[in-house]
């Protein structure tokens, strides 16, 4: 490749914040020499927050995997093989030279659809997923054997991905790398700044308990009178 060439650079992933946002980040650090586009599903978060981000998305169909043989496993199965057939068509109609898969159930059609493509040699893209958690999630653990590398944000990777492990750190947004300063942080969020904060988060889709907890300290008047708290319930 000619370095007058721009690559091509297929994202996959989504489903949460925690999946969508180190693509996101390492996607901006390539805007500049990349062609980016996203693979992802149209019901989850991925297909608001990637166009908001500046990049085109794709779908395609993907259901949770299974642990344990029922109907929905039945479902699960004919799903992901209309996911897996329509990331065929899709990587063949713009061959990318990079593949990152960032986590979510929708990663394995088409990081399948890619290894059986390079199989057959119609692509040659290296593939690579990113694992940011201590514990990789099910999807992530079925991927290992078939990507080239697994980025992550700890010193040692989980066993299952072996010698594949690259200890990366997690990747940061280029909007983050400058914030504004606390005052006038507090004062756009509707806070006083003088007063003590808690940010009480449950992951970008929230957490019940949590948000039971925290409404719950509220209610009782449990913590002191001069503290505030931010709290991030989640859209549901």
């Amino acid at each position: 490749m000619s370095v007058s060439e721009r690559l091509r650079v297929v994202f996959t992933g989504g489903g949460t914040g925690g999946h969508l946002y180190p693509a996101i980040a390492i996607a901006d650090a390539l805007r500049a020499r990349a062609d980016i586009r996203f693979i992802g599903t149209a019901d989850r978060l991925e297909a608001t927050i990637v166009p908001q981000a500046g990049y085109p998305i794709q779908f395609v169909a993907a259901r949770p995997l299974s642990r344990k043989p029922s109907l929905e496993s039945l479902r699960m199965l004919g799903t992901n093989l209309s996911g897996l057939a329509a990331a065929i068509r899709l990587l063949l109609a713009n061959p990318p030279d990079l593949i990152v898969a960032s986590g979510g159930y929708v990663c394995f059609p088409v990081v399948l659809a890619a290894r059986m493509l390079r199989a057959l040699g119609r692509i040659h893209a290296p593939i690579a997923v990113i694992e940011i958690n201590a514990r990789p999630g099910l999807t992530n653990r079925l991927l290992a054997p078939l990507v080239d590398e697994v980025w992550g944000a700890f010193a040692d990777g989980d066993p299952a991905f072996r010698k594949k492990y690259v200890h990366t750190g997690v990747p940061v947004r280029r909007s983050l790398h400058t914030l504004p300063q606390r005052f006038d942080a507090a004062r756009r969020l509707g806070l006083d700044p003088n007063r003590r904060t808690i940010l009480a988060v449950g992951g970008s889709q929230g957490a019940r308990k949590l948000n039971e907890v925290i409404a719950g300290l509220l209610t009782r008047r449990a913590l002191p009178p001069d503290w505030q708290v931010l709290h991030l319930s989640g859209e549901r």
